[in-house]
């Protein structure tokens, strides 16, 4: 909505004030003109978009490149703004001057045409790239506020057309100028990001948790559209009835995205069947129940050793339990908030610190900081996955597509190694057993063949402790090297595990889920 309502409130504007001076024309020709110019630039863009979404699955460095791109469209719009802000009214009062003549002249017809058409084109290219550059713009609630986005953007198009005498155009290229920076400096931030995913640039954290929490959700933008009719003023000057009458502006696009939000899910479950949608509120309550649960471990991380340690398996089995659902919303943000051992963000990077063997970092102020840093970043993306989950309209079939693109993951951790460090793998199968009993039902039929084969490790784990360490395996200690660490967690029980059976258990366990889909599918289709 705000890409759109910028995007777009520029274009309203130059075709406002071009049909404003047109009022005067005596020949029809001239605003025929126009309009075509609108709707050939209208068209491409169009075309424009659609070839740009497709490409904008080629991977992070496309996705950087993109934005950098548009970054440096708008900039130099930006500058042109700034170098030529009157150029706008001396070119539009030589067309009203030429259309107000008796006869037809075909070559100040060609000349407004072109002035609709190149006024359109550069921010309908704009829009394009901003929307090709965001994975908002593949889910329905994006295409959404990009609808609502252009019809008021139009409606700030008619109301200048109709009053535009009374707006002061130096005040509000001003304003345009600031919120155009500000788009360069997000986009500018979106492409470090995707150049960071693809090894190509380093980050430093702050920005990019910034980017996470300010940038990639449009919140940035949305608070600068809000200051925008206090920009205006400033720079028009006005009583503070304006000023008034300016924050209640600020109020509505504030409220409009989270209506669009709330009613966009409202429609989504109105169009379910009434048992379908009573099974989706009941599993978004406790998916929210899980992500709020997690993050609430998340903020106990920061004790004394046990208890940290005792946190993280906390929220690390909730994670599991939402991992599938939010994955299918962004599998991009789940991927960084698993994380991998070595790296800064993710549970598995705060996992590697927190587990060392005798917890150096409780005592060591240097490796104490690292380690908080990389809990704040956790934290920071926990908070972030509340919302995600919150906006998610989680309907029966969703659901059961979440646990089956799952399986693979699922798959990978058969061999019980995926929290070697805390030791804490068996764990993390019981929380995820647990979660597809409660977001899929059938009574527990579908995660009885897994149960049946790991009920003997759950028995014995849950005897043991709840987590274990690991140390590090340097040269300075070479008879330490290939030697494996002894396991003191709860994860000595995978010794008896089968992994050939728990293997075919598990395929067992996504081959019911898919005959049951297959069958609600044949039902649905009657």
């Amino acid at each position: 909505m705000v890409i759109t309502l910028r995007e777009g409130g520029e274009t309203s504007l130059i075709l406002a004030l071009l049909f404003s001076s047109l009022k005067a024309a005596r020949h029809v020709a001239y605003r025929a003109a126009a309009w075509t110019g609108f709707a050939l630039a209208l068209g491409l863009s169009i075309l424009a978009g659609v070839f740009l979404h497709d490409l904008g699955e080629l991977g992070p460095l496309f996705g950087g490149s993109l934005a950098w791109i548009g970054a440096g469209f708008i900039a130099s719009l930006a500058i042109q703004l700034h170098m030529n802000a009157v150029d706008y009214r001396a070119q539009l009062k030589q067309l009203r001057d030429s259309a107000t003549v008796d006869h037809v002249s075909w070559t100040t017809a060609l000349g407004i045409g072109s002035f609709a058409f190149v006024s359109v084109i550069r921010e309908g290219l704009e829009t394009a790239v901003f929307l090709a550059n965001g994975a908002g713009p593949r889910s329905d609630g994006s295409w959404l506020g990009a609808g609502v986005g252009l019809a008021l953007a139009a409606a700030f198009g008619v109301s200048v057309y109709l009053g535009f005498r009374k707006l002061n155009i130096r005040a509000f290229m001003r304003t345009t100028e600031i919120l155009l920076f500000a788009l360069v400096f997000s986009l500018f931030l979106s492409g470090l990001h995707e150049f960071s995913e693809a090894g190509v640039l380093s980050v430093p954290r702050p920005l990019d948790l910034f980017h996470l929490t300010w940038i990639q959700g449009g919140l940035f933008l949305q608070v600068l559209l809000c200051a925008g009719p206090f920009l205006y003023l400033v720079f028009a000057g006005g009583p503070p009835l304006h000023y008034a009458r300016a924050a209640g502006i600020a109020v509505v696009l504030a409220l409009i995205p989270m209506s669009l939000g709330a009613g966009a899910r409202a429609w989504e479950h109105a169009r379910l069947a009434p048992s379908d949608r009573d099974a989706a509120l009941g599993v978004e309550r406790i998916a929210e129940t899980r992500v709020r649960a997690m993050v609430s471990a998340l903020e106990t991380l920061r004790g004394d050793v046990a208890g940290a340690r005792t946190a993280w398996v906390e929220a690390r089995g909730r994670f599991v339990q939402i991992e599938p659902l939010l994955a299918q919303i962004d599998g991009e943000f789940t991927e960084e908030m698993n994380g991998e051992p070595g790296e800064a963000a993710g549970f598995h990077g705060a996992e590697a610190k927190l587990f060392l063997e005798r917890a150096p970092w409780a005592s060591e102020p240097g490796q104490r900081a690292t380690l908080l840093g990389d809990l704040g970043d956790l934290l920071t993306r926990g908070r972030v996955a509340v919302g995600k989950i919150d906006a998610m309209t989680l309907d029966p079939a969703v659901v059961r597509d979440a646990w089956v693109k799952h399986a693979w993951l699922l798959r990978g951790r058969i061999d019980g190694q995926e929290c070697g460090a805390s030791q804490t793998s068996i764990l993390e199968w019981g929380a995820t057993l647990d979660a597809m009993d409660a977001d899929l039902g059938g009574n527990g039929r579908y995660t009885e063949p897994v149960r049946v084969v790991l009920a003997p490790a759950f028995m014995e784990a849950a005897r043991g402790p709840r987590f274990g360490e690991h140390r590090v395996e340097t040269r300075v200690e070479p008879e330490r090297l290939h030697i494996p660490s002894p396991v003191t967690g709860p994860d000595r029980v995978w010794d008896s595990v089968d992994r050939q059976r728990l293997r075919l258990a598990l395929d067992e366990t996504f081959a019911r889920i898919e005959r049951d889909a297959s069958a609600v599918a044949r039902l649905e289709g009657r």
